[in-house]
Order: structure tokens, then sequence, then C-alpha cells
């Protein structure tokens, strides 16, 4: 229902940078991610100066949830993480990170990404970090284990 929420306004304003941005989010949260990534680079083409939003997610493997901070360039990177592509992950999670260091979700995105291409030192350090700016943020504590490393 969320999804045709956006699609309809979206067909009378197929630009709104905003509206594709909530279609993005609902194609992520739907896991489609290619489609959610269409959605989201229109978006960001758009209007890439959009604010952030905060919001409450799951955290697979991690029950309850948990509090991120996120806009359209940060649910694009995961969005390609998802879909198989670590290194346009990396490029777009470098790039949200370098604009907003404190973003523990986006600074663990980026460890996860450093993983699946095989830069463990870099991973570790990138999941250290995110746990600097939100100590005991899940993802990142999920990511330093599965380097066979402690959190603090």
């Amino acid at each position: 229902q969320a999804e045709a929420e956006f699609k309809a306004p979206l067909s009378r304003h197929p630009n709104d940078a905003d509206g594709l941005r909530g279609l993005g989010f609902v194609l992520y949260v739907l896991k489609r991610y290619r489609e959610a990534i269409t959605a989201l680079e229109r978006s960001l083409a758009s209007n890439p100066k959009l604010p952030p939003i905060t919001e409450r997610v799951e955290i697979p493997g991690v029950p309850g949830l948990h509090t991120i901070v996120s806009d359209a360039a940060s649910t694009l990177a995961w969005s390609h993480y998802h879909a198989g592509d670590a290194a346009a992950a990396l490029k777009l999670f470098r790039e949200v990170v370098a604009r907003n260091p404190d973003w523990a979700d986006s600074q663990s995105g980026l460890g996860w990404s450093l993983v699946k291409l095989g830069n463990r030192a870099a991973a570790e350090q990138a999941f250290r970090h995110s746990l600097r700016v939100q100590p005991g943020y899940p993802d990142a504590v999920v990511g330093l284990q599965t380097l066979g490393v402690r959190a603090p």
C-alpha cells in the first residue's frame, strides 16, 4: 500500500524528489533493491540536498528496532550492497561518511562493503568508527564479530 501511495502523486509529478525518495525507501524495505536504486538515483538527480531522516529500523540478525539517520544517498548505498554491487556501495558509503562522519549506520555499511571486497583492516576501522559515534550499535558489533574481533 505504501508503494501505491508514493506512485500516485509521482504519476503527476514524476521528478518529485521527496516522492522518489519515499518510493525508494519503500522498495528498499520490500527488498526490491534494483527498483529502489532507480527511484533513489532519480531522487538524488532531482534534489541531492533533501534533509536526512531519523528512523527506527530492523537490523538483520539483531532483535528489536534501532535508531539510524539516513538519506537517499545512504539508502542508495545499502541498495547497491544488497543487490550485490559492493564496489558501488563502497563508493557511495565513502561519499556519505565524508559528509556525515557521525552516521553510525553508514559507517557500518562502509565496513560491510569493505568486508565483501576483502579489505578486513579498513572494515574493522569503519566498524570501530561506527561504535565511537553510536556506542553499542548492533550492526557494527556484528561486523566486528564477523571479522573475529571483539567489540569494545
